[in-house]
């Protein structure tokens, strides 16, 4: 008889227990270093960095990435080579001395402009090219590592250059 009170017993916390269990929903969360996400009227993305609590296994054949945003389906885009309207910039000497030069490339009739930041990202000096070669006058700067950011007005399109100084 005992063991029969215990079996029911047993039967109904497993009972309540799977009633209990469907009703819970898991909230997906994740400890990252960095991440965001942006949308657009057509598309959204999120990304996360540096997830320092999920772990990746291998071994000598396999792989296993267990990291949050795993994909459903791997989706794979790419630029046309001719893309109408693409600018390119090149950024010579570096290292650099007393000058850096900047040369645009499809850029004609566009307003770009640059900012110079130091390593600790303070802004050192702005301008914008006018024509499609520019210098800039690095005489003025200690030696040592900047970055150099080069944006498209009318796109938003944005570049961003490390840049060493030496003196000479």
């Amino acid at each position: 008889m005992k063991n029969r009170c215990s079996c029911f017993v047993l039967v109904g916390v497993l009972f309540s227990s799977l009633s209990i269990a469907r009703a819970q929903s898991l909230e997906r969360s994740v400890i990252a270093s960095s991440g965001g996400q942006g949308q657009s009227a057509t598309a959204q993305i999120t990304w996360t960095c540096g997830e320092s609590v999920v772990p990746t296994l291998k071994s000598s054949t396999n792989y296993l990435s267990q990291g949050f945003q795993q994909p459903g389906t791997l989706l794979v885009t790419g630029l046309p080579a001719d893309l109408p309207g693409l600018i390119g910039f090149t950024v010579f000497p570096v290292p650099c001395g007393n000058q850096l030069d900047i040369q645009a490339s499809g850029a004609s009739a566009r307003i770009i402009t640059w900012t110079l930041f130091s390593s600790g990202g303070a802004q050192i000096k702005s301008g914008k090219m006018t024509d499609l070669i520019s210098h800039l006058d690095m005489a003025d700067l200690q030696s040592g590592q900047y970055i150099l950011r080069m944006t498209d007005e009318a796109s938003g399109f944005v570049k961003s250059y490390s840049i060493i100084k030496m003196n000479n």
